[in-house]
């Protein structure tokens, strides 16, 4: 037992950091680990599939900041009450941050379309519209995508139309091609609520009565549609990750004493930190590179030869 807890405080001084965490992967981050077995991507698609994640993980980033900005609409309450007016700059701010964040959940979508090109391009239905990301979502509404796309792939860009695409892109376009829309936690002060409800306007979403307003709770507006972006990027991206080959690709499994440790692991092998086999075993058994640290535990090690074998 002593040995035990000897050998956890002397891997814990090491301080190795660990990449491979199959179990705690999402669909997308699967897929983009391992796509290299099957597809060959140019640069342009390359880059889409890191804007995939990219522009999602900047949707977080603003979310957070946004949070805090928040409180600063306390400045625009005094500002009103003390002069009867306001510039409600902070709410401006505000709205600015949130505008963002509508653009990033649709450039996240965008960049799957464009991975879906990549792949299914020379089929009908996919490839009709390469460059119109609406055009897409329009054609699986219409059931115009050829059979030979996969069926969960279909199915999320059909569910999609139907439900959260086209909201999401009337945003994302009076946005992109217009002023910053406004937010305000005025009505909920009215009200004497304590965390007074954000509503959001913009000027060019004004329905045929002029009415600019889009909603009273717009963080909870926007949640709802990150969470539909979100289950439609795991469809997209499972359905994906069931077309690659079999074949072996080289892991990054972390990082100690300043070194890469690798192993060889194939999609459908990939389970937890146990699969696939140790390939920077042929170094450290030579001595050319320090011991992994989890060589004892490591399942992937065990499924390794070593070249005296």
């Amino acid at each position: 037992m002593a040995e035990d807890v000897n050998e956890k405080d002397e891997l814990n001084s090491s301080r190795p950091i660990i990449t491979f965490v199959p179990e705690m992967w999402g669909e997308f981050e699967r897929f983009h680990k391992f796509y290299g077995s099957t597809y060959r991507f140019n640069k342009f698609t390359t880059s889409a599939l890191c804007g995939v994640h990219g522009h999602f993980d900047r949707y977080h980033v603003l979310l957070s900041l946004s949070k805090r900005l928040i409180p600063e609409l306390e400045k625009d309450y005094e500002e009103l009450i003390k002069n009867g007016n306001s510039d409600a700059i902070h709410s401006r701010e505000l709205a600015a941050i949130v505008d963002s964040m509508f653009c990033e959940l649709y450039s996240s979508v965008d960049c799957t379309r464009r991975v879906i090109v990549a792949i299914y391009g020379k089929y009908p239905g996919i490839g009709m519209d390469k460059k119109s990301t609406s055009g897409l979502f329009k054609n699986a509404g219409k059931h115009k995508i050829d059979d030979r796309v996969p069926l969960e792939i279909r199915g999320a860009l059909e569910k999609g139309q139907s439900d959260w695409f086209p909201k999401l892109k009337k945003i994302r376009d009076a946005i992109n091609h217009s002023s910053v829309g406004f937010c305000s936690d005025l009505t909920g002060r009215k009200n004497g609520e304590l965390e007074p409800k954000i509503s959001y306007s913009h000027q060019t979403l004004a329905n045929e009565l002029g009415n600019v307003h889009v909603t009273d709770d717009v963080f909870k507006m926007i949640s709802e549609l990150e969470v539909k972006v979100n289950l439609f990027q795991g469809s997209i991206y499972n359905a994906l990750y069931q077309t690659l080959e079999d074949k072996e690709t080289t892991q990054v499994c972390g990082w100690f004493d300043g070194r890469v440790y690798l192993r060889l692991v194939s999609p459908k092998e990939v389970i937890d930190f146990n699969s696939g086999r140790c390939y920077s075993r042929i170094y450290f058994d030579k001595g050319s590179m320090s011991t992994c640290p989890f060589m004892a535990i490591c399942g992937a090690y065990k499924n390794s030869k070593s070249e005296d074998n």
